[in-house]
């Protein structure tokens, strides 16, 4: 068989790829499996609270205050964009005030202490009701990049493992000293 005007061994050049392929059989194999375990293991455990959060998830969601969790109304996912692509829009009532305590739970990569903060009316299509405003939380694009190369997406990209904690505005708030 030629090519190009050269002459190719068949036989030799299979055999050449046969090496290849016995090789790297092992450390492909390896890094595979390594992969694999690590994706079972995130999923068996996920992370309580996430080191960096800014307060004590654990003391809000044990508090005798009334809480209220809501969904997003969307969720954005374009990781590829740069830090702080990937984040879900919520609307919540103008009762609420900036700076309340909030925390994010997004089934599968753990939970995130905030505050709330006013992100406008307006975002990615969605507009906020009457009274209302909207406000962007975020997970960590190198979490959403985890979570593509193990395929599987769409559990961020699913809004029902994504839940807002916040006070409740309407509920009698403890004095304080």
């Amino acid at each position: 068989m030629s090519v190009n005007g050269q002459l190719i061994n068949i036989s030799s050049f299979v055999k050449s790829i046969i090496q290849l392929v016995i090789h790297w059989y092992k450390p492909i194999g390896r890094t595979i499996g390594l992969l694999l375990g690590l994706g079972i293991v995130c999923d068996a455990q996920p992370i309580v609270q996430r080191p960096e959060s800014a307060c004590d998830a654990e003391a809000l969601l044990t508090s005798r205050q009334p809480l209220v969790e809501i969904r997003p109304e969307t969720i954005i996912m374009k990781p590829w964009q740069g830090k702080h692509q990937v984040y879900g829009i919520f609307m919540l009532p103008k009762a609420v005030q900036s700076r309340e305590p909030a925390i994010l739970k997004v089934k599968h990569i753990g939970v995130y202490c905030d505050v709330v903060n006013r992100s406008g009316f307006k975002r990615e299509g969605v507009i906020a009701k009457r009274n209302h405003f909207l406000m962007v939380d975020h997970i960590h694009t190198r979490t959403a990049f985890w979570f593509l190369l193990l395929g599987k997406a769409d559990l961020i990209q699913n809004p029902d493992n994504w839940t807002l904690i916040y006070v409740d505005p309407a509920a009698p708030r403890p004095p304080r000293f």
